[in-house]
C-alpha cells in the first residue's frame, strides 16, 4: 500500500491502532510506509512520545539524521528520563560527531544506516511515579556539569599551550599602540664610577654538540609540531608538513585538498588536537611510520581515534607523505 494511502487511512483510525501498523510495517521493513505512519501518529498526537521516538528511528535509518535529532527533541518535551530515547539520543549524536569529523578530517564515511530503538508498545513510558520530573531535572544538570567540566579542560589545555597568553599579550600590545603612556622627566641622578672588574680568564668556545637524535624521535618531533600547528589553526604551518608527494585523499587535486583543510580548520572557534601514546617505527631509509591515539576537541566535537602517518626526511625536516585512520 502506497504512503499516502496509509497516512490518509490513518489519520482516520485512533493513535493505538495507527501506532501498531507503523510498528508491523517497520518490522517487516518497509521503512517509508512505517515513517509515513509514525509522522500520523505524531500529527495526531503531538504528546506520543512513543510515536516521536518511533519517527525519530525511521528516520536515522532513511539517512535523515537532523530530522531524527528534531523528533527526538520532540519526544523530550513530552518527557525527558526515558531510558530508549536518552539511548537513542546518545548513538544518533555519537554519529553525527562521527560525520563531523569525517568531514573535517577530509575522510569519505563508509558507515552503516543508523538503527535506533524502535518502541513496540503504546503508553508503557507514561509518567508513573512522582519523583521522576525531579530524577531527570537531576540527570540535565549532571550533563550540564559534565559539559562545563569538558569545556574547562579545553581551555585550560589551549592555556597551557601559550595560545591564549599569545592573544592577551597581542590586545595588550594594540591598546599600547593606541593609547600610549606620557613620557616623564625626572632629575639627572649622580652616577658615581665603579672601580674596574676582574679580568676573567676566556674560556674557549664549546665544540658543537654532535647530532644524536634518531630518526624516530625526529618524526615523533615533527608530529608533535604538526599537531601544534593544527591545535593553534595555523593552516600554513600546518600545511607545511605536508610533503608534495602526500597521497591526497578522495582522489582530489592537492590544491583542492588544501582549499578544503583551510576552510574546515577555520570554521571552529577553537580547535585542540592531542597526540596520545605515540609509537614510532623506521620502517625504511629515512622512512618512519608513527601509530598514535589521536583526540579531537571543538566546541562541539570531541573524538578519539587511532592514526598512522608516515613521514619521510626531505632535507633536515620530516614532512608527511600518508596520513590514515588505524585499525
Amino acid at each position: 500500500m502506497c504512503l499516502c494511502v496509509l497516512a490518509a487511512r490513518g489519520l482516520a483510525e485512533c493513535p493505538a491502532a495507527l501506532f501498531a501498523r507503523g510498528v508491523e510495517l517497520a518490522e517487516k521493513g518497509r521503512t517509508a510506509d512505517a515513517l509515513g505512519v509514525f509522522r500520523a501518529v505524531t500529527e495526531k498526537d503531538s504528546t506520543c512520545l512513543e510515536g516521536w521516538n518511533n519517527r525519530a528511528a525511521l528516520e536515522a535509518a532513511s539517512g535523515d539524521l537532523f530530522g531524527s535529532q528534531r523528533s527526538l527533541s520532540k519526544a523530550l518535551t513530552v518527557r525527558r528520563d526515558v531510558q530508549s530515547v536518552a539511548v537513542n539520543l546518545e548513538k544518533l549524536r555519537s554519529r553525527m560527531a562521527r560525520l563531523a569529523y569525517d568531514s573535517a578530517f577530509g575522510t569519505p564515511s563508509k558507515l552503516p544506516a543508523l538503527q535506533l530503538e524502535l518502541q513496540k508498545d503504546l503508553g508503557k513510558n507514561r509518567r508513573t511515579k512522582p519523583s521522576e520530573d525531579s530524577d531527570s531535572l537531576s540527570r540535565v544538570l549532571s550533563m550540564a556539569q559534565q559539559e562545563i567540566r569538558e569545556l574547562t579542560r579545553v581551555r585550560d589545555s589551549l592555556l597551557s599551550t601559550g595560545r591564549v597568553a599569545m592573544i592577551e599579550s597581542a590586545d595588550a600590545q594594540a591598546k599600547a599602540v593606541e593609547h600610549p603612556e606620557p613620557v616623564r622627566t625626572s632629575p639627572p641622578v649622580e652616577v658615581k664610577p665603579l672601580p674596574p672588574a676582574p679580568v676573567a680568564p676566556v674560556a674557549p668556545p664549546p665544540s658543537a654538540p654532535k647530532e644524536t637524535e634518531s630518526p624516530e624521535s625526529a618524526a615523533l618531533r615533527a608530529v608533535q609540531a604538526w599537531a601544534a600547528a593544527w591545535s593553534a589553526q595555523n593552516v600554513d604551518a600546518y600545511l607545511g608538513f605536508y610533503d608534495p608527494q602526500f597521497d591526497v585523499p578522495d582522489k582530489i587535486s592537492r590544491k583542492a585538498w588544501e582549499d578544503r583543510r583551510r576552510e574546515r580548520i577555520l570554521a571552529p572557534k577553537a580547535i585542540h588536537v592531542e597526540v596520545v601514546s605515540p609509537l614510532a617505527k623506521r620502517t625504511g631509509p629515512g622512512t618512519v611510520e608513527v601509530v598514535y591515539k589521536q583526540v579531537y576537541q571543538t566546541e562541539d566535537v570531541r573524538l578519539v581515534l587511532r592514526k598512522r602517518i608516515v613521514l619521510t626526511k626531505k632535507g633536515k625536516e620530516w614532512k608527511i607523505v600518508s596520513e590514515r585512520e588505524a585499525r
